[in-house]
């Protein structure tokens, strides 16, 4: 395993174009145990090796512990992650950690680095986040196969004494070889038909952006053509459907725009930076400026100028649904009104918008955040559905949480949770 762990590493290296990295498994206890290293250093190396690092500590542990991508781009990202000074010795530029995930459970860390200005692509990050998932899976067979070598072992202790069940348990050890062979030629051709996947959705994408929205606006141009030019030809009712027709296409079209966006959203690299919360709330704000004038919202922030620990665009995604949710269904209330504020806890940021709208009853809760789930009907509030499938989506990405309280009249209070570390 040691050897096709070094192979995996060093062909990793070469992808995103590094000259460092290490690979760590997970064992029991939630600990990590350094397997294959290439441009550490001896202290480092021993370090790693005398003590028993806890998955959440350090650079791999908070890989491990959070089960997705970890970028970190500059050297004082980095340090913040390199709780040790032997680690901060190093001299990290970049790094990224990649967790081998196999049935919602990490069985290890590969890690990259460079101690240079040099920086991998997006492209190649990506590359090795998509095949991290089949190392995890090729790491779980070695695990087996680690376990039918302990059963061989045990089975030659009484050759002796079972000449004829160890004849047997030989032949159900070839048996389990070939199935492992089997198992690893399944690998190579699900490998290939993963990268064809992918190509693939990448040509939906381009499909839905362009070759669905061309019908679209000819369907809306048409029927704008019919009320501006033959308005005075239709009776009443055909005045109707021409006018259904058009709210019918500006839908679809607002559908296509937001399943791309969450298109986007879940295949997006996550980066976790410093992030100014106030400066994204002001901008969405501005956003809406005109919405919340012709509604005559009032609103409260009380979010001081802190930075906290973060995907810039996630979290922009997160807050602008929510805040554009609160402004739709306080529409109808004679004195709307939303309060955002931050809370710092011991271990974590609390972000809250709260508003007086027409709320939800709470059996709803889970549902909400499913997509294409909705409470109400379009005629009685726009949507697709997406938006809090995609807060759901950018806080799950960030290793963050979120829900909310409500009473059906009485308003909602929707939280993002977002840990400090």
């Amino acid at each position: 395993s040691k050897d096709i762990l070094d192979k995996v590493l060093e062909e990793a290296i070469k992808v995103v174009g590094l000259e460092g990295g290490a690979i760590c498994l997970v064992e029991p206890g939630e600990t990590l145990k350094l397997i294959s290293h290439t441009e550490t250093s001896e202290a480092t190396v021993r370090y790693l090796t005398e003590n028993k690092i806890k998955t959440g500590e350090c650079l791999c542990g908070k890989c491990a512990q959070d089960k997705c991508t970890l970028i970190l781009n500059t050297p004082e990202e980095v340090l913040q992650f390199a709780t040790h000074e032997v680690l901060q010795n190093e001299n990290i530029k970049f790094h990224a950690s990649f967790p081998f995930v196999s049935k919602d459970k990490c069985v290890g860390v590969i890690c990259l680095f460079t101690k240079t200005d040099k920086k991998p692509s997006q492209r190649s990050l990506k590359l090795i986040e998509t095949i991290s998932g089949n190392v995890a899976l090729s790491i779980e067979n070695a695990l087996l196969f680690d376990t039918i070598q302990q059963h061989a072992a045990i089975l030659e202790r009484k050759v002796e004494q079972r000449t004829q069940e160890l004849s047997e348990s030989q032949e159900a050890l070839i048996n389990l070889l070939e199935d492992l062979n089997e198992k690893k030629a399944e690998l190579e051709k699900s490998s290939k038909m993963l990268e064809a996947k992918n190509k693939a959705l990448e040509t939906f994408t381009y499909s839905v952006s362009h070759d669905l929205k061309a019908p679209l606006r000819g369907i809306d141009g048409y029927g704008r053509l019919l009320q501006e030019n033959y308005a005075g030809k239709l009776s009443t009712e055909g005045q109707l459907f021409v006018k259904t027709i058009r709210e019918s296409t500006h839908q679809m079209n607002q559908l296509i725009e937001d399943l791309l966006a969450y298109s986007r959203l879940e295949r997006g690299v996550l980066r976790i930076t410093n992030v100014k919360i106030k400066d994204i709330i002001d901008n969405i704000l501005l956003l809406f400026k005109n919405e919340i004038k012709t509604h005559n919202v009032s609103v409260s922030v009380d979010v001081p100028d802190c930075e906290i620990r973060a995907d810039n665009d996630g979290l922009s995604v997160a807050l602008r649904n929510i805040i554009e949710n609160a402004i739709k269904f306080t529409g109808n209330v004679k004195s709307p009104e939303i309060i955002i504020e931050l809370k710092e806890n011991v271990y974590s940021w609390v972000l809250s918008v709260k508003d007086n709208g027409i709320g939800f009853d709470m059996k709803y809760h889970n549902r909400i955040f499913e997509i294409f789930q909705r409470l109400h009907l379009p005629e009685q509030y726009k949507g697709t559905g997406i938006g809090l499938a995609m807060v759901n989506k950018s806080m799950e990405r960030m290793g963050g949480k979120v829900w909310a309280e409500s009473q059906p009249g009485e308003g909602a209070v929707f939280y993002l949770e977002l840990q400090k570390n």
